[in-house]
């Protein structure tokens, strides 16, 4: 029994090192580069509000006439859209 016991400790340090390793390996690959982007925003316009999810970019703009917009980049730097809210 206590044999037992002894190799169910050492299997189970074992896949705890196996998982360690796993993680610091995916940690060590780093977040993703991005090349430098630039935005053109209409005149007097300003940045209200940065978001970043699943790969995306969402600058929140708020325009001189009140308009906001939403300006949708991925994770590349391009920029994939603008939802106009108004």
């Amino acid at each position: 029994m206590v044999i037992f016991l002894g190799v169910l400790i050492v299997i189970g340090l074992g896949i705890l090192v196996y998982g360690i390793a796993t993680k610091a390996g995916k940690l060590a690959d780093g977040p993703a580069t991005v090349e430098a982007a630039s935005v053109t925003l209409p005149e007097g316009a300003t940045i209200v509000e940065m978001t970043s999810g699943e790969g995306r970019l969402y600058l929140h703009v708020e325009g001189p006439d009140a308009g906001q917009s939403i300006y949708i980049f991925d994770d590349r730097g391009r920029h994939l859209g603008t939802i106009d809210l108004n």
